[in-house]
This record gives C-alpha cells, sequence and structure tokens, in this order.
C-alpha cells in the first residue's frame, strides 16, 4: 500500500497502471453495506445486458469492465483509508499531473517546432479532450487542496494553461462544474470560477483558430458518431452491443478504421496491420449516454 500514492502520481503519465485496479478488489469489504448493494447494481446493469448481446466477446468484456471499474472503487478506498483525510489522498495526483503539463508542453513543441502555438497541446498518451479534463482537474486540485503555495500557484496557473491551449470546452465545462459546486461546500469555488474567467478573457484575446473554439458551436463532426450510436441502440435496445464493442461499428465515421493518440499520427505514426482489427476497443461516441445505450442498451444506461 505504501506505493499507491506514488502509482497515483504516475497514473496520468502512464495510463496502464489503472489495470493494476483489479488488485484492490479486497478492499471493498471496508464499504457499508448499501454502498456495496450500489456497486452490486452497477455491475448487473453491465453484466445481464451483455449476456443477451449479439457480440461473443461482450460478457467476458463486461466482466472486465466490472472488475476495472470495482477495482478503481477499491484503489480509493485503500487511499482513504491510508491518508489523513480524503484531501490528503489526493495530493499526489497533482505532482503527476504537473508532470504531465510538462511532458505535453515539451512532446508538442518536439513535434510541431514553432507552429506548435497554431496546434492544440498534445500528449502521447492522450487526446487533447482528455488534457482539457486534465487541466481543469489542476486548477480544482490546486484551489481546494492546501499544496505549499509556490506549488500550489504553479499547478493551477498550469492548469489554466493547458485548458487554454486544448482548446477543450468539455475541460472549460468541468471547470466551471467544479468551481460552482465548490461554491456550495466550500468558499474556494470562486478561485476556480475567476480562473476559468482568466482563460475565456485570454481565448477571446488571442488570435488563433485554437483559442476561437471556445466560442464555437460546431460539433467537429461528432454529429455523425452521435446517428451511428444512436442507430446501434435502435437495432439492440435492450442489451446493446457489449462493453468496448460499439467501437468496431463506429469505426470509419468520423476517423479512420484504426487511429493512435493526435500526437501520434502528427509524427506520423499509424496503427500496424496487427493493432488495427482491434481500432474500435477505443474508440467512443463522444456522448456518454449514447455510448452507454450503444453498449448495455436501456437497463445498462
Amino acid at each position: 500500500m505504501r506505493l499507491l500514492p506514488f502509482a497515483l502520481a504516475l497514473a496520468p503519465l502512464f495510463p496502464p497502471l489503472a489495470l493494476l485496479a483489479p488488485l484492490f478488489l479486497g478492499h471493498l469489504r471496508r464499504l457499508s453495506p448499501w454502498a456495496l448493494g450500489l456497486l452490486g447494481v452497477y455491475a448487473l446493469s453491465v453484466l445481464l445486458p451483455a449476456l443477451g448481446a449479439p457480440e461473443p466477446l461482450a460478457f467476458p468484456l463486461a466482466l472486465g469492465r466490472v472488475l476495472y471499474v470495482l477495482g478503481l472503487v477499491g484503489a480509493g478506498v485503500a487511499l482513504y483509508a491510508g491518508a489523513s483525510s480524503p484531501t490528503q489522498a489526493l495530493k499526489p495526483l497533482g505532482y503527476g499531473l504537473f508532470l504531465l503539463y510538462i511532458t505535453a508542453f515539451v512532446a508538442t513543441y518536439l513535434t510541431f517546432g514553432d507552429q506548435a502555438v497554431q496546434q492544440r497541446l498534445m500528449h502521447p498518451f492522450h487526446s487533447p479532450v482528455g488534457l482539457g479534463f486534465m487541466g481543469a482537474m489542476g486548477v480544482l486540485l490546486a484551489v481546494y487542496l492546501r499544496y505549499p503555495w509556490p506549488f500550489r500557484l504553479l499547478l493551477g496557473l498550469l492548469g489554466g494553461a493547458v485548458l487554454l491551449l486544448s482548446a477543450s470546452r468539455g475541460g472549460m465545462l468541468a471547470l466551471l462544474v467544479g468551481g460552482a459546486g465548490g461554491l456550495l461546500f466550500r468558499g474556494r469555488g470562486l478561485w476556480a470560477l475567476g480562473l476559468a474567467g482568466l482563460v475565456l478573457f485570454a481565448a477571446s484575446t488571442l488570435d488563433t483558430p485554437i483559442s476561437e473554439r471556445f466560442f464555437q458551436a460546431h460539433l467537429s463532426g461528432r454529429e455523425g458518431l452521435w446517428l451511428r450510436a444512436y442507430e446501434v441502440y435502435q437495432a439492440h435496445p435492450w442489451t446493446g452491443v457489449g462493453p468496448y464493442v460499439l467501437g468496431d461499428y463506429l469505426k470509419g465515421t468520423l476517423f479512420g478504421e484504426c487511429f493512435l493518440f493526435p500526437l501520434l499520427e502528427a509524427r506520423g505514426l499509424t496503427c500496424p496491420d496487427w493493432l488495427r482489427p482491434l481500432g474500435g476497443l477505443w474508440s467512443f461516441a463522444h456522448n456518454h449516454l449514447l455510448q452507454a445505450l450503444g453498449e448495455s442498451g436501456v437497463g445498462g444506461a
């Protein structure tokens, strides 16, 4: 358990570490009966539709998802048990996000050089949308947790810069919701909202196509993914097609049959032939409700 905070810090840099989550299933026994019951309802909502899904791998993949999600909950329980307070348990994540921000800036510059200012901020293992959410998370951690003040200031400013340069509207929405929620529980929510306003003001003053995304309502082609996911749901309304399988039905709608992270694609790296059949595993409908409906039908959504 001593290595768990260290793993939490490294998780943003090395996402595959999350696959170790099932190792923490045993910590779920610390939860109250009603919490375990709620997790049981979740597990059934994923497993039962998969039994009737048309894809043969639907149930094994559903079982894998349940073990993964419950393991993440168990890891959270273990972190809480080993820390003096809930906020203390999350502190290592801020240090990992700081390293993530630095590597994103370096990787984007090494890929695009002087043209980096015209590109959305990228990372070898994260999309610009994901970076935007993690930028918002860094701001919220800096606002709500008591880091040493120099690091706290740096984390908040870098998180805001990542959010601005990734041009993630979803990340901005997350920051606004997190700040507004903080007003109900902690007065520091005003700081988060203030930084969100500062990011939007900076975006309005920058004359670049990237910063203009914050004020545009276009869907960037996602409507095609939404329509295709809805068509899959209509064909299998009660069971969906199974977790991680919906991507096979979405392939070729917006991107190719198989694509890597944008930064890797920008460096000329493409899916090798052996990986192409698995390209649908990480294709996403860019809409959580439609994703859930397409994967598990009405019951699983």
